[in-house]
C-alpha cells in the first residue's frame, strides 16, 4: 500500500532527551489563551487565571454498570462523567495572554481559562502530561489545527520564572461532592430547600443518601440546574456555553432569587460560591475515588 524503494539514506539526527528524572516537575507555557476556535470572541484582558486540573488514573476493575448517557461505567461516578478530579491549583494569565507553570511531572492534567470572577470561559476536553524537567506548550486555547504557530518568542509570561500553582482551599486533594459542596448547601440553602419546605418542593438541597448520589446531586442534574458536558458531545464546545456561565443554579446563586426577602436569609460567603462554581466548572464529579464499597 505504500512501496518505498531501498536506498542509501541520511540518517536523521538523534533528538537529545529533554527528560531530568531528578526532577519532580515540569513546566507549560501558553503563547496567547485568546487564539483558538471562539476565542476571538472573548474579550481579551477578561481571562485572568488558567486552573490546572487532574485527572488520576483508575486503579481498580470494575464490569459496566452505570448507565452514564455517553456510555458506562461501574461504580457511578458522576451523572455523566467517568473521571474523578483533583484541582492542583491556579496560575495568573497575562495581559498578552501568555502563561508560564509549573506542574507536577507524569500527571494527566487539563486547563481551564477562567474571568475575574474564578468563572470557567473555556476548559480544555483533552488532557496532556510532561516528563520530569521536560518543558512543553502549546499556541493557544486551542489552536486552529490548519494553522501554524505564532513565532513569537517575546512573550511576557516566558521572561520571567515559571508561576507556581496556588492552592484550591488547602492541599490538592480528590474532589468529593460531599465534603466540598454539600457543607455549603447545609450552611446557606437547606433551611428552605429541604424536605417539606415549598422550596425543597422546586429544588431539594438535602444531603440524604440515595442509591449511588445524595438528594442535591441527584436534583440538580436530574432538574438541568447546571450545563456541563460530561464525557460527551463529540463537537466543539464554544466559550461561555458551558460550566457556571450557562447554569441556572449559579445564575441564582450570584443575581439572587429575584426576591430580597429570600436572599436576605441567604448566608453564602465568597468561599462558598466558588465551591459551587468550581464544582460545576470541572463538569460536576460526585465521588472522589473509583473504589466501591460493595461489589458491583
Amino acid at each position: 500500500f505504500d512501496p518505498m524503494p531501498l536506498a542509501a539514506r541520511t540518517r536523521p539526527p538523534v533528538i537529545a532527551s529533554r527528560v531530568d528524572l531528578t526532577q519532580s516537575e515540569g513546566t507549560f507555557y501558553v503563547s496567547d489563551v485568546y487564539r483558538g476556535t471562539g476565542m476571538d470572541k472573548v474579550q481579551r484582558g477578561s481571562i485572568r487565571w488558567l486552573r490546572v486540573i487532574c485527572s488520576p488514573e483508575k486503579r481498580f476493575w470494575t464490569d459496566a454498570a452505570w448507565d452514564g448517557g455517553t456510555g458506562q461505567q461501574a461504580p457511578g461516578m458522576a451523572w455523566n462523567d467517568f473521571n474523578n478530579k483533583e484541582i492542583l491549583g491556579t496560575v495568573p494569565v497575562e495581559p498578552d495572554g501568555s502563561v508560564y507553570f509549573s506542574v507536577p511531572a507524569d500527571k494527566f492534567v487539563c486547563f481551564q481559562l477562567l474571568d475575574e470572577k474564578g468563572m470557567m470561559v473555556q476548559s480544555m476536553r483533552s488532557g496532556t502530561i510532561v516528563r520530569p524537567g521536560e518543558r512543553a506548550g502549546c499556541v493557544g486555547c486551542h489552536d486552529y489545527r490548519r494553522g501554524s504557530g505564532i513565532g513569537n518568542t517575546a512573550l511576557q509570561a516566558t521572561r520571567r520564572e515559571p508561576s507556581r500553582l496556588a492552592p484550591w482551599y488547602g492541599a490538592p486533594r480528590n474532589f468529593s461532592y460531599r465534603a466540598e459542596v454539600q457543607p455549603v448547601f447545609d450552611r446557606a440553602c437547606v433551611s428552605c430547600h429541604d424536605y417539606g419546605q415549598d422550596a425543597g418542593k422546586k429544588l431539594n438541597l438535602a444531603g440524604d443518601l440515595n442509591v449511588c448520589f445524595n438528594t442535591s446531586y441527584v436534583e440538580i442534574r436530574a432538574k438541568g440546574y447546571v450545563q456541563v458536558v460530561g464525557a460527551g458531545p463529540t463537537v466543539v464546545q464554544m466559550p461561555y456555553t458551558w460550566g457556571s456561565h450557562a447554569s441556572r443554579l449559579a445564575k441564582v446563586l450570584i443575581e439572587g432569587h429575584g426576591k430580597p426577602e429570600i436572599d436576605q436569609q441567604v448566608k453564602l460567603d465568597r468561599e462558598g460560591l466558588d465551591r459551587i462554581i468550581t464544582w460545576i466548572d470541572i463538569n460536576a464529579p460526585y465521588y472522589p475515588e473509583y473504589a466501591a464499597e460493595r461489589p458491583v
